[in-house]
């Protein structure tokens, strides 16, 4: 897929500020590289694996935007819980900061169910980031609509974009095929916290994995300004 991969990002890198991938061991950014090196700044979180394999997410960030923190989650397998990886970064924009992060949520058991290790993934993330006023969280979580680890961010104030906008499917005809017994079409979610203002949410019908790109274009609900902050685009692929 990476030509397609490729085509995608060259049709957005000039009008998106962040981009964030998953399942990206340095192997396999190549194709990000070549593309974004020059205008982006890259932020990676990963975890080396039992059978010696990298577990990682990778964010490219607009170099022009301030940075003023960043990070992973789940760099480290806690009490042994096979939990996801996450890397997130917290931007100055004018008076106000907002933090974003990309996670790839523990992929097994297939079932995409409540494990304690995924109701103690989002409990995590929640926690993070309970003290920041702006914040989007989106990425592979590796979950259904229905599990608790999905209700529980509404439960804390975040909007869920996939129930908002009446998100059909996050897979494509990829997965259906290889698991046509086990067709599950939702794994992947956009959280926005009430600061966020969404301009547009959508889910494209462009193929570049076995998971659709969604596509976040937002403005920041200021505390102490009138006046709106610039909105820009927030891709996941």
């Amino acid at each position: 897929m990476k030509h397609e991969l490729s085509a995608y990002i060259q049709k957005h890198q000039q009008t998106t500020d962040v981009f964030c991938f998953q399942e990206s061991p340095a192997e396999n950014r190549s194709v990000y590289e070549a593309l974004l090196a020059n205008d982006f700044q890259m932020f990676n979180a990963e975890r080396r694996e039992d059978d010696g394999s990298w577990f990682s997410n990778t964010m490219y960030v607009r170099k022009a935007l301030p940075i003023i923190n960043n990070g992973g989650l789940f760099t480290t397998n806690p009490n042994g819980a096979a939990v996801g990886i996450a890397a997130f970064v917290t931007l100055q924009l004018g008076a106000e900061e907002l933090t974003i992060c990309n996670i790839h949520g523990a992929p097994l058991p297939g079932h995409k169910l409540d494990t304690s290790a995924r109701l103690y993934q989002s409990k995590t993330i929640i926690d993070t980031f309970k003290d920041h006023n702006a914040v989007i969280i989106g990425g592979d979580f590796n979950l259904l609509p229905q599990t608790q680890s999905v209700q529980t961010f509404a439960e804390h104030g975040y909007r869920n974009l996939i129930a908002d906008y009446g998100i059909k499917s996050t897979r494509n005809h990829i997965t259906y095929e290889r698991y046509p017994d086990n067709i599950q079409y939702h794994a992947d979610y956009a959280f926005v916290s009430p600061a966020i203002k969404v301009v547009d949410f959508t889910v494209p019908t462009e193929i570049v994995s076995d998971h659709q790109p969604l596509e976040l274009t937002y403005q920041l609900q200021p505390v102490a300004l009138l006046q709106p902050a610039a909105h820009d685009q927030f891709a996941l692929a």
